[in-house]
Parts: C-alpha cells; sequence; structure tokens
C-alpha cells in the first residue's frame, strides 16, 4: 500500500523546518555577504493566546479521506470517520472563512468541496466540481472577497485559477498557464503583501514568478533553481523557501529574498542548505523557530529540522536534528501548530506503516532534544497523496 501525506496548518502560525547533521549536511552562503549567522538574534517564542489541545488529520485515499483527531494532552489518535469523495485528492486545502474542505482528484478532472464541523472533525460533501486533472497542489486565496483557487497540474503542465461563487456551488475558471511539455507543474506559493505568486515547475528548473494586478496575473521573473519541488512563502519572515528534488546528486533548500522593483522584481538567494536526495515536503514552524523538511534517500528517509532566527535564516547558534524515519519514500511532513508534534506519511507499497507521528521536546534554549516515534499507522488500504492538519483550540 502507498501513503503519502500533505498537511496545512490552521488557526496558527505555518512554520517549517528541516535539519543539518555529520551526515553531509552543508549550508552554503550566497547573497548578501554581510550577513551573520552567528549573530543573528534567535527566536523567542511567543505564548500562545489558547493552547492548541488537538489536531485533526485529514488523509486522502483512492476515493475517500480518512479523518482523525489527535489529542495532545494524552497523545492519542483517534479515528473519526471514513469519507466517500470523487477520486484521490492530490491535495486538501482548507477555507477557515466557510469551514470548507477542497479535494482535486490528482488521477482524473473532478473536485470534491466539503463542508467541515470543527467541533467533531466530521466532513459532509456538499459539492463535486468539474475542474483542473491531474492537481497535485491547491492554494486557496482570498481577496477582494472572492475565493480564488489556484491549481498546479503535474501531468498537464499547467497552472490555473478558479474562483468559487458567492453561493459556494460554482466555479470560473479565471486565467491558466501552460508550460513547456513535461514540465511537471507541482506547487504554488503566494506574497499576499506583494501580489506576487510563485510556480515551481520541475523539469523546467525554475520557479516562475507571477504578479497580480487587477486580479489578472502576469509572468515578471524567474528563480534558476535545479528541479524545484516544493515552495513555500512565509508571511512572517518575508521569505520564500524551495525545497529541490534531486535524483543524483544532493536536494536542498534555498532561502530567497523576492522585492518588487522598477524592471519587475529582485531576487536574492540568502542561503542554501544541501541534504539527502529527493527532497520532498516543507513545513514552518513558528513556535520553536524551525524550518523542516523530508528526504526520500534510499537508506537515509528522514526529516531535517533546521533552527532558524528571527529573520528566518539559518541559527547556528542552535543544534540541528535529523529524524530517521522507518518507511519508504518519506514524503510529506508537517509540524503542528504548537509544535509539538512532527507529522510524516511515507509512499510506497512495501511499508507496513505508512503515518508517523513524532513527539517534539525541547531544552530550554530552543533546542531539539529528543523525537521519539510517538504513533506508526497503517492508514488503510491504497495509497495517500494527501493530508491536511488543523490545530483547534477550545
Amino acid at each position: 500500500m502507498k501513503r503519502i501525506l500533505l498537511s496545512i496548518f490552521a488557526f496558527a502560525a505555518l512554520v517549517i523546518g528541516f535539519q543539518n547533521c555529520e551526515s553531509g549536511f552543508h549550508v552554503s552562503m550566497t547573497g548578501n555577504p554581510g550577513s551573520s549567522l552567528a549573530t543573528t538574534t534567535p527566536i523567542t517564542p511567543a505564548p500562545a493566546e489558547k493552547p492548541v489541545l488537538r489536531s485533526l488529520i485529514f488523509l486522502g485515499g483512492e476515493g475517500f479521506v480518512q479523518s482523525y483527531i489527535l489529542n495532545h494532552e494524552t497523545d492519542r489518535l483517534v479515528p473519526i470517520e471514513l469519507t466517500a469523495v470523487s477520486g484521490q485528492p492530490g491535495w486538501i486545502g482548507f477555507d477557515r472563512v466557510s469551514a470548507s474542505l477542497f479535494m482535486p482528484d490528482a488521477n482524473g478532472s473532478t473536485l470534491t468541496k466539503a463542508h467541515l464541523e470543527l467541533a467533531t472533525g466530521k466532513l459532509s460533501v456538499e459539492k463535486v466540481f468539474t475542474y483542473l486533472s491531474h492537481v497535485v497542489h491547491l492554494l486557496l486565496d482570498r481577496h477582494d472577497g472572492v475565493l480564488t483557487l489556484y491549481g498546479s497540474s503535474y501531468n498537464d503542465q499547467r497552472f490555473a485559477a478558479h474562483d468559487l461563487g458567492a453561493d459556494g456551488m460554482t466555479l470560473t475558471a479565471r486565467q491558466s498557464f501552460e508550460y513547456s511539455s513535461g514540465a511537471h507543474t507541482h506547487s504554488s506559493a503566494i506574497d499576499a503583501d506583494s501580489g506576487l505568486m510563485f510556480v515551481a515547475n520541475k523539469e523546467e528548473n525554475r520557479v516562475v514568478i507571477l504578479s497580480r494586478s487587477a486580479g489578472l496575473l502576469s509572468e515578471v521573473g524567474e528563480i534558476s533553481i535545479p528541479s524545484p519541488r516544493t515552495v513555500a512563502f512565509d508571511s512572517v519572515f518575508k521569505r520564500l523557501y524551495v525545497v529541490t528534488e534531486d535524483y543524483v546528486s544532493q536536494s536542498r533548500v534555498g532561502i530567497f529574498d523576492v522585492v518588487r522593483a522598477a524592471a519587475g522584481v529582485t531576487v536574492t538567494e540568502r542561503q542554501t542548505f544541501y541534504m539527502g536526495l529527493r527532497g520532498a515536503g516543507l513545513s514552518i514552524d513558528h513556535s520553536h523557530g524551525f524550518l523542516v523538511a523530508s528526504v526520500r534517500e534510499s537508506g537515509r528517509e528522514g526529516i531535517w529540522a533546521l533552527p532558524l532566527t528571527a529573520d528566518g535564516l539559518f541559527d547556528a547558534a542552535r543544534a540541528t536534528k535529523f529524524i530517521s524515519v522507518s518507511g519508504l519514500e518519506a514524503r510529506s511532513v508537517d509540524v503542528t501548530a504548537d509544535g509539538r508534534y512532527y507529522i510524516v506519511t511515507c509512499n510506497d507499497a512495501r511499508n507496513v506503516e505508512d503515518l508517523f507521528i513524532f513527539k517534539i521536546s525541547y531544552t530550554p534554549a530552543g533546542d531539539i532534544v529528543s523525537a521519539p516515534l510517538l504513533q506508526a499507522i497503517d492508514a488503510g488500504q491504497g495509497s495517500f497523496l494527501s493530508q491536511l492538519v488543523i490545530g483547534t483550540s477550545p
């Protein structure tokens, strides 16, 4: 059975973490030569207004979504229910305003919309739309009162925007970009303040930079980087993070500053972090200041947790951490909103368990002191291509 997890965090800040160790994890400084890793101010975790007492976890299987509750007080993972959906969700997007989940079919051309009851974690399907085919990533953005869905089609090398109607029951195509044959359009991110968007085209070896004006997008630049897979723009640090998927040499995580300029945009690569082969998932933990990335190198599957400063750069004053994952194809990684759990899904038919949950403990100085395996779960029959994680408070 194959398993894959992707996740999104709501009701808390998103945080990404990954790591360095003795096993060939290297840091290469580029961009501003005056920046200092050793002297940059480390993150001081701010107390949350309300403690995160549980996380809702949704896994996209073949024709269904399996939901769980992870209790942060007891460390228990309890299944909620199995909900039938159209096709196999390549991604699960969450709109907090309408409490809706959106699940595009990675193998077909439908999109399932379901209402989420936050108190119980139960889903009720409301609509199945005809949609962009083979979508492996879905970005949701509200702008001028309209919810827009930006889908990335891996097989059809397309990136398209659709607007959801006010009644939540109609989808209207807004704009579509088609890239070169075999480009493998994989993921996207947005800087809502500047109106810039970023689209990873893995086989084109570039991240396309788009600018939004009057509701429409236009290409204004690109970032040349080998095999970009996962992109995330962090609204706290105001930086773009990119994970590459290299099958031959080491994959990396690049940290970029992207700002508007008179002639388009100015791109500066601030730092590069080299890890193992085939980088995959990415998550940001603002509560403890870590960037977390997964790698799928054969014999060295796992998670890198890289400490960040208050500027969103690598913090050399704190130790990095590598967490080994026993499953094959450790693809998706997410951090719960309070930073207490790392959630990983492996995608290989030979795995006995597919979903792995690690409990993270920290020193007063903010280093990871331990990361024991809390749960290893057989998530069910078939493969799982998506995951959503939502942290909730009472």
